[in-house]
């Protein structure tokens, strides 16, 4: 075994034994004093690089726990165990922090003894989705993954700029990312804008066939009462003819057309009325 590597698992093991001592439901003050204290030291901090109870936020409103002092600031907040450390008004917090420009953090740590979450402080100035974003999390229940750990963390990596470099390239990737979103957003609205019109088009066509069905059903109602008029008139006059023929029958004094000689208009009626008989 190499001697990186028996560094490595020598500094894996700390980790564990600090973990090992705190409380599951322990407060942020021993948290921070014996855990997260301890971790930065064993990382290669020594006591001058730690300022606690920092003022710090873009108004100064807030406290940061601790300002790690290197050649690139980290600014590390400290939570109790039993917290979440992903809500809502803790991010707030930690944006806030973010923007100091005394400290000038380009790193921010969020952490308990349970977990490690780190922020790219210069996300604080992103539009949502893209602010303050995770860029990277240690679960410590779980074997940690020290040589990241200290390519983000230790001192000598804040110290020979491996830090920088590491967060240049996470924020040359983020830039790739934005731009093919602002890419992707212009072809959704593009593409939304031609629905827009198709959507505009069909309606358009449909109140075109609603005022055609419209007007078709005037026409037909008008055909109908038309028809209904024309109906009611044949039935009058079927009437009337049926009652003319029935008068001159009875003028007559005779039903049998066979047993008298009838005049012209008489047989005429008649057989109007017989063929009335057979409709």
């Amino acid at each position: 075994m190499s001697p990186l590597d028996t560094a490595e698992e020598n500094l894996a093991k700390d980790i564990r034994e600090l973990a090992s001592k705190i409380e599951k439901d322990a407060k942020e003050a021993d948290v921070q004093e014996k855990f997260v204290v301890p971790l930065f030291k064993k990382l290669g901090y020594v006591e001058e690089d730690f300022t606690r109870e920092a003022s710090a936020g873009l108004r100064k409103t807030g406290e940061a726990d601790i300002i790690l002092k290197g050649k690139g600031n980290i600014c590390v907040e400290v939570k109790d165990n039993d917290v979440s450390l992903e809500s809502e008004k803790i991010m707030e917090q930690l944006e806030e922090y973010s923007m100091d420009k005394e400290y000038n953090p380009e790193l921010t740590v969020l952490m308990n003894s349970k977990e490690i979450l780190l922020f790219d402080a210069s996300n604080s100035d992103l539009d949502l989705p893209f602010r303050f974003r995770i860029i990277k999390r240690f679960n410590f229940s779980e074997p940690v993954a020290v040589k990241e750990l200290g390519e983000f963390l230790s001192k000598e990596s804040n110290d020979n700029g491996t830090l920088s470099r590491g967060l240049a390239e996470y924020r040359k990737h983020r830039e790739v990312i934005l731009e093919k979103a602002a890419q992707t957003n212009e072809v959704a609205e593009s593409r939304k804008q031609m629905r827009e019109v198709e959507i505009e088009k069909v309606n358009k066509e449909w109140r075109g066939f609603n005022d055609e069905i419209k007007a078709i059903k005037t026409k037909a109602a008008a055909a109908r009462a038309r028809m209904e008029n024309l109906q009611e008139g044949m039935d009058k006059e079927f009437e009337e003819a049926q009652e003319a023929i029935q008068a001159e029958l009875d003028k007559a004094g005779f039903f049998d057309a066979s047993s008298r000689k009838l005049d012209a208009k008489t047989k005429e009626l008649l057989r109007i009325y017989k063929r009335s008989k057979k409709n």
